[in-house]
């Protein structure tokens, strides 16, 4: 009887047992039903829990790299130069040709030669024609000073006979006086009369040409050195045309040397020789310098903001696979190729010993260090043309747009706007929350202003 009795004691303490362990876990189960549903959390007002992550800045280094090309630093093209004035209808002659293909040449050294037999010539001339104009001009110049000091003596003749004129005119008018006088009473015979007379209007006739010579003496005065002036220009200006006519037939026989301009190679085929007419646009030869050179390197648009004038940029060649060559950026384009959407840039490099040739395919890298600020992709919602986050703040969750940049390294992206470091945001799981991405639906799972439990360790009980 009493193993019977206790037999059942252990069945209903079994029983008794299994139902509280059953009641324990429907409400475990009920409770996680509560907290995993927002919809419930929303009705019993709790907080919605969720799973965030902080926003961080930290420095990083981030390499841009992209195809290139070398490329000559410098380059020039010879061609055939027009003759100066006076000399346009002659033809060029080459007279000699001293390089070739591949060979190294410096600046200032004389390539090719053309015939200045015609342009020496009028060399000659106009230097005879210089030393003419030189002479006129001097003798203008002298005459200037001559021609003062003629109209100051001639204004002073004129004016000292004028006052001897006029004092003639009074004496002359006194004697006509006296004779007519006597004329009348008979006293003066008429011969005396008529040659009194005479002489009084010839001093009269002689007043007015003195007073005439001394207006011209002073319009001379006036005129004079303006025309002296106009000699001046008129000599001065034949003069300086003769000087440039001579500068300019010699700098065509100057020009019948043709130097390079640059330190360079001649990097194409010499298509002319000794004895052939050349025209003004006849090309001679192609130099090019290669120390320093340029690699030309067409970076993503969407780095732009990374690439300066002045980095330090790593170049790998084609031809050297096992170096690496340190350069600099030189030269970012100012407008950017929308078809490829890449902006050209311009490194440089030294190349001693032009070691290095131009045409040279390879690779460029730029390390950029900077501290960004960066998010988990997981919290980042794509909503239509705009990025959005939830932001924790105040135990509530705030929906925030954000300016998203390209990602860093796994999982997480730079944020040029909207976040800061030490920002608290919702990060999203697809296999965890439902309708993650439905910011407008009303069953999504987080809204703007929702309350939050960001303490995952507790609402997933692993405290």
């Amino acid at each position: 009887m009493i193993r019977l009795l206790g037999r059942r004691w252990l069945w209903v303490s079994i029983f008794v047992g299994g139902a509280v362990v059953a009641w324990m876990m429907y409400r475990q189960a009920r409770s996680a039903l509560d907290i995993s549903d927002p919809d419930r959390a929303r009705s019993q007002s709790k907080p919605i829990p969720v799973r965030t992550a902080m926003v961080t800045a930290p420095e990083s280094e981030q390499v841009i790299g992209a195809t290139a090309l070398t490329a000559a630093s410098s380059e020039a093209t010879l061609r055939a130069i027009s003759p100066g004035q006076g000399t346009n209808t002659v033809d060029m002659i080459v007279k000699s040709v001293k390089v070739r293909e591949g060979d190294r040449v410096r600046r200032g050294q004389v390539l090719f030669e053309v015939d200045d037999e015609v342009r020496a010539e009028a060399v000659v001339k106009l230097e005879v024609a210089l030393v003419a104009a030189e002479a006129e001009h001097k003798r203008v110049e002298q005459s200037v000073v001559f021609n003062e000091r003629t109209r100051r003596m001639e204004l002073a003749s004129s004016e000292g006979l004028l006052q001897f004129r006029t004092s003639d005119l009074d004496n002359r008018t006194g004697a006509f006086e006296i004779v007519e006088k006597l004329y009348r009473d008979r006293a003066s015979s008429t011969l005396e009369f008529y040659e009194s007379r005479s002489r009084y209007e010839q001093a009269r006739y002689e007043i007015k040409e003195a007073e005439r010579r001394l207006q011209r003496a002073k319009d001379a005065q006036q005129v004079g050195p303006l025309q002296d002036k106009q000699e001046l220009a008129r000599t001065l200006r034949d003069l300086t045309a003769a000087r440039l006519n001579l500068e300019s037939a010699r700098r065509d026989v100057r020009w019948c040397q043709v130097p390079s301009p640059i330190d360079g190679f001649i990097d194409s085929k010499i298509e002319v020789s000794p004895g052939q007419v050349l025209t003004v646009t006849s090309s001679l030869a192609h130099v090019v310098a290669l120390d320093p050179i340029h690699v030309r390197v067409d970076f993503p648009q969407e780095r732009m903001d990374e690439v300066a004038v002045g980095q330090e940029a790593e170049v790998v060649l084609d031809s050297f696979p096992k170096e690496t060559f340190q350069g600099n950026v030189i030269r970012i384009s100012p407008v950017v190729n929308p078809a490829l959407r890449v902006f050209p840039v311009v490194v440089e490099m030294k190349n001693p010993g032009n070691r290095i040739k131009a045409g040279i395919s390879g690779f460029v890298r730029i390390r950029v260090k900077r501290q960004a600020v960066v998010v988990p992709a997981a919290a980042v919602i794509q909503h239509g043309s705009k990025a959005m986050v939830f932001k924790v703040e105040d135990g509530r969750a705030r929906l925030r747009e954000v300016q998203v940049k390209h990602p860093l390294d796994v999982g997480m992206l730079e944020v040029g706007a909207g976040l800061t470091a030490g920002d608290e945001v919702v990060i999203y799981f697809s296999n965890f929350y439902r309708h993650w991405r439905e910011l407008t639906s009303r069953d999504c799972y987080l809204q703007d202003n929702d309350p939050v439990d960001p303490d995952w360790r507790k609402w997933a009980r692993r405290d």
